[in-house]
């Protein structure tokens, strides 16, 4: 190795484990405070392959009314690696419907569940459709089921008739409006507002639940009533003649009641009638019905 008058000299050691550096018979002594270390090139680590497929987001756009509450699903998902994976989407007493789908996916429906499978790695775009069964809470509508998790999930929801009080059940609401009213239509006469609605908004944890409920306060008011009766009859029996006694408890559980028939056997004759209420009237007599 050649090496040229009055310049410096530079020499890098590198001797193995518990070895010794040595150039041409010369033993180099470190006078550092530790002996000469191997120096070693680190191995590049190659990235790991995720198994999972992930959901970068997932949005809720729901449209609510007492029969039906439909979702616009629309999903942002990912796979980084070439084998088919697969996770559950929904779990619930629910519908989807997908009238596209993205190639390399398809969703399989088991019992109460619907999964979606990845044969190909890569980014994908998914928009479905979600019909949630409505259950009855007196005087609420709701509906739950559950969704993927995701690093976001949003929902919102709205309700094309007036006077809807909504609520979210999980996750975080943000936001609630009552009797707003939706964009100007340009298209009808004068630009008048279109129909008035409820809405609500907001952000789902890690739960993966989504809970919403919701009243209507017509509906309310247009509900058939709801009673029940508490019947007590008894027969007193002579020679002559079969009295009867009926004793009848009614509970107005819903709505009002204006009118209440009761329908006496042909060859009966009503000796006495006794309100515990006193707000009742007298009932009138139409062809063998009181009324």
């Amino acid at each position: 190795m050649p090496v040229a008058a009055s310049q410096p000299l530079f020499i890098d050691v590198a001797p193995g484990p518990n070895g010794i550096a040595v150039i041409n018979g010369l033993q180099l002594i470190s006078r550092g405070t530790s002996p000469p270390r191997l120096v070693t090139t680190p191995t590049p680590k190659t990235p790991s392959a995720l198994t999972n497929l992930l959901i970068h987001e997932i949005r809720y756009t729901g449209r609510v009314s007492d029969s039906e509450a439909r979702f616009d699903v629309a999903l942002d998902v990912e796979s980084l690696t070439t084998n088919e994976i697969s996770r559950t989407l929904f779990d619930g007493d629910v519908a989807v419907l997908a009238n596209e789908i993205p190639a390399g996916l398809r969703i399989v429906s088991s019992a109460r569940q619907y999964r979606l499978i990845c044969a190909a790695p890569g980014r994908y775009q998914l928009k479905l459709e979600l019909v949630a069964k409505i259950s009855r809470a007196e005087p609420w509508n709701q509906v739950r089921f559950n969704g993927p998790v995701a690093a976001i999930a949003s929902v919102s929801a709205s309700a094309a008739s007036s006077g809807v009080e909504m609520q979210l059940l999980s996750g975080t609401q943000i936001d609630q409006r009552a009797d707003g009213i939706l964009p100007t239509n340009p298209n009808s006469a004068g630009g008048t507002p279109a129909a008035r609605y409820s809405r609500v908004e907001g952000f789902l944890g890690s739960e993966r639940e989504l809970a919403l409920r919701w009243q209507s306060k017509t509906t309310e008011i247009a509900r058939k009533s709801l009673v029940t009766v508490d019947t007590v009859a008894s027969a007193q029996v002579t020679p002559t003649v079969i009295k009867f006694s009926t004793q009848l408890r009614y509970n107005i559980l819903q709505a009002p009641v204006a009118r209440l028939t009761l329908q006496i056997p042909a060859g009966h004759t009503l000796t006495r009638l006794r309100f515990g209420n006193e707000n009742a009237r007298m009932p009138r007599r139409t062809t063998g019905r009181l009324v």
